[in-house]
């Protein structure tokens, strides 16, 4: 018996969330019935993180035990002819009995994709599961003015949804950065929000980011931006951007073996 790590991507699209539900596709629920047709075994995963609804990801962790003897590194291979075209596999290896992908975690990483809506670039219909589609005028320069204040360690209960039951809603966000890019296939262009911290509270990304939105729309100020934050009160910040901008994009651990 051993425990096989895996790196995962998955297109969130068609899935009710990471986590295994009753009688509703999951991403999970994919993972796990790919491992029993691929090795005659029932098994329970453990992920860093339960990605909700629509929610992507680019570098998802997942860990099982195993009694197969096929080889570590072939396991994301011989896995990915069990999956469905929307979950890949990136890389396999074996890892130590005792690692979770969750608690072991010392901090991950965020993106969320806003696509500029631009009449004349073909496309949009085809975008609409991969970002949220905005349009209108943004002050970019305050966006990031913005993403600063809310960078660091502070209480960012005003940025947690209910529903989350945690020791402290306290986390310390390192980066917190908004850039632009260009499709290069469709012409759109979009704009990145990425957030590194040592842990994320629930919808915390996604608040977050609507609350840089409004700056940029001009509904908030950079001074209310502070008062939300310092009022740690889930009442004073917008709701949350829509889930299928959203991507986990990495987590970091110390040691794995």
């Amino acid at each position: 018996m051993r425990k096989i790590c895996l790196t995962v991507e998955y297109d969130g699209t068609e899935y009710c969330g990471y986590q295994m539900q009753s009688n509703v596709p999951t991403v999970q629920g994919a993972i796990e019935s790919a491992i029993f047709k691929l090795c005659g075994e029932r098994v329970r995963t453990v992920a860093a993180g339960r990605t909700d609804a629509k929610v992507h990801a680019l570098g998802q962790v997942v860990s099982f035990f195993t009694s197969s003897s096929i080889p570590d590194e072939r396991f994301a291979v011989a896995l990915n002819t069990k999956l469905p075209s929307d979950i890949h596999v990136r890389r396999s290896f074996s890892v130590r009995d005792d690692f979770n992908p969750r608690f072991d975690a010392i901090g991950k990483m965020y993106r969320y994709l806003v696509c500029l809506k631009n009449e004349d670039d073909p496309g949009e219909c085809m975008l609409r599961n991969r970002a949220c589609i905005y349009d209108g005028a943004l002050d970019h320069e305050e966006m990031k003015r913005a993403c600063a204040l809310l960078t660091g360690e502070h209480d960012f209960a005003s940025f947690c949804s209910s529903g989350s039951s945690v020791k402290t809603t306290t986390r310390n966000v390192t980066r917190f950065e908004l850039s632009t890019f260009k499709d290069p296939f469709l012409g759109h262009t979009f704009l990145s929000f990425e957030v590194e911290a040592n842990g994320f509270l629930y919808n915390m990304v996604r608040i977050m980011v609507s609350t840089v939105m409004e700056v940029g729309i001009g509904r908030l100020g950079l001074d209310e931006v502070s008062r939300i934050l310092d009022g740690a009160d889930r009442r004073l910040a917008p709701p949350p951007m829509p889930p299928q901008g959203l991507y986990l994009v990495k987590v970091d651990y110390d040691l794995m073996t």
